[in-house]
């Protein structure tokens, strides 16, 4: 069986790119890593690194290997410092880390003197690795249901309809929903559940929306909005700065409230009094910022 320095050996070749700048980072003689290496190799079976004379690289097998190596050493670290400090990972997706998270990391912070870190990544990724133990709690948009793990309601957030000062809708208000599907709509991030929830709003007919292009991220959406290439649906909590200082308009769709459920994904056994069980009481009873609609909304059944 292999041991975890023949694989921050490993890591650390690739990432240095030769085994003498890996043994100055990892404090121990080249000849230690080269046998690290090559000790690893030969458990596994495989070839791992391609020793070149300029560079080494991974072969198709190590490049299948490096990832799970980064974990390997990612979870025993993770493993160490909640054995020694109790401090809590949290994984969030992109908007929000970005533009919730921040007031409840200072209310944790603040109780019991709870440490807690950050992870900000896509959905997807945040799940990846809740599973594979790389943050204790997520939160997320969306929840698939898989084993081990339930999601309990966090808060729920309002969608509206931002457009640029400059559009026609802007000094109208509110526009029929029907109007909706004349408009060239601007997408953000993919497997926010965005798309889920439009279909539970406008049914099959919410597949004949117009997707004009999608940035990959909400401050690319008011950028694009702002510069007048299409209006968009965000959670209203990304945007307060935008409206306050009447760079975007809110456009109000008649008939129609749109709302996203932000979840907290967790184990579904904790044991009582844990950091996992305290932090996420903390946050679940927090309470929610005026912005907020509290209208119960159950976890969306897809990422789109």
């Amino acid at each position: 069986m292999y041991h975890l320095s023949h694989v921050a050996a490993f890591v650390e070749v690739i990432e240095t790119g030769n085994f003498r700048a890996a043994s100055r980072r990892l404090q121990i003689s080249q000849p230690t890593v080269s046998n690290s290496v090559r000790r690893l190799e030969d458990i596994l079976g495989v070839q791992l690194v391609d020793r070149g004379n300029d560079r080494c690289v991974p072969t198709r097998h190590g490049a299948i290997f490096l990832p799970f190596a980064k974990s390997l050493l990612t979870v025993s670290a993770r493993a160490f410092d909640r054995l020694h400090m109790e401090q809590i990972q949290l994984g969030a997706s992109s908007n929000i880390g970005i533009y919730l998270m921040p007031e409840h990391l200072k209310r944790l912070h603040g109780a019991k003197g709870r440490s807690a870190n950050l992870v900000i990544a896509s959905n997807l990724e945040i799940l990846e690795k809740l599973q594979r133990k790389e943050v204790d709690l997520a939160f997320m948009e969306w929840w698939d249901g898989r084993n081990g793990y339930e999601a309990s309601l966090w808060r729920t957030e309002k969608l509206i309809l931002i457009v640029s000062p400059d559009h026609r809708w802007a000094s109208k208000g509110s526009i029929y929903s029907s109007e909706l599907f004349t408009e060239s709509l601007i997408g953000g991030e993919r497997g926010t559940g965005t798309g889920t929830i439009l279909r539970r709003a406008f049914g099959q007919k919410a597949d004949q929306l117009s997707i004009s292009h999608t940035t990959g991220s909400t401050e690319g959406v008011k950028r694009a909005v702002r510069a007048g290439l299409g209006v968009s649906l965000v959670m209203k909590s990304t945007v307060l700065d935008e409206l306050a200082s009447g760079q975007l308009c809110e456009v109000s769709i008649k008939g129609v409230d749109l709302e996203k459920p932000i979840l907290a994904v967790h184990p579904v056994k904790m044991e009582d009094g844990s950091p996992e069980a305290e932090t996420l009481s903390i946050l679940l009873n927090a309470k929610t910022v005026p912005v907020l609609c509290q209208q119960a909304a159950r976890p969306a059944e897809a990422a789109n």
